[in-house]
């Protein structure tokens, strides 16, 4: 009876781990098909389905950036969940600008931009975070040091150990 009693509960304990596994595993591909799912943004059109990566979506959101003056760099962050598209802006502007203008306007333009150019009438929300902002003073400095920099490196001239660093 006690070599039973040990087989029985060897197998309950088996089975038991075998299903803990097989559930494992599907929680797994869950996981793992929905990060895939969130690379893309996927709509149909009257021939088929249409996919676009998210990192395309990124780089027109970037080009944005030349539109705006003010704005010296622009970084997106673009997730899709379902029926919203979420745009996490990160911003370094120059110091003349409006903020509040400023970002109402890029908030509008990117709104825009993405549904023109993927025909999409989903909700979209755009968060901006001002990174940085520069001053002119900063920016004037940092154009005469380039200046100097890579006149110093493309003549051969003999130039500090600092500036032989950055050549």
């Amino acid at each position: 009876a006690h070599v039973q009693n040990t087989f029985s509960v060897r197998f309950v304990i088996g089975i038991s781990c075998l299903l803990f596994i097989l559930i494992s595993i599907f929680f797994a591909q869950q996981i793992l098909g929905r990060f895939q799912r969130e690379k893309t943004i996927a709509f149909a059109t009257a021939s088929g389905e249409v996919t676009v990566a998210l990192v395309a979506v990124e780089d027109l959101i970037k080009r944005l950036a030349g539109v705006i003056p003010e704005i010296r760099e622009l970084r997106p962050d673009v997730v899709a969940r379902k029926g919203t598209i979420i745009v996490d802006l990160r911003v370094v502007l120059e110091s003349e600008a409006n903020i509040p203008e400023l970002t109402a306007r890029l908030q509008d333009i990117t709104r825009l931009k993405i549904q023109e150019v993927l025909g999409l009438e989903e909700q979209i929300i755009i968060k901006i975070h001002i990174a940085k902002i520069i001053s002119q003073e900063n920016k004037d400095k940092n154009k005469k040091y380039r200046s100097l920099r890579n006149r110093s490196c493309h003549m051969g001239d003999t130039v500090e150990y600092s500036e032989v660093d950055l050549c």
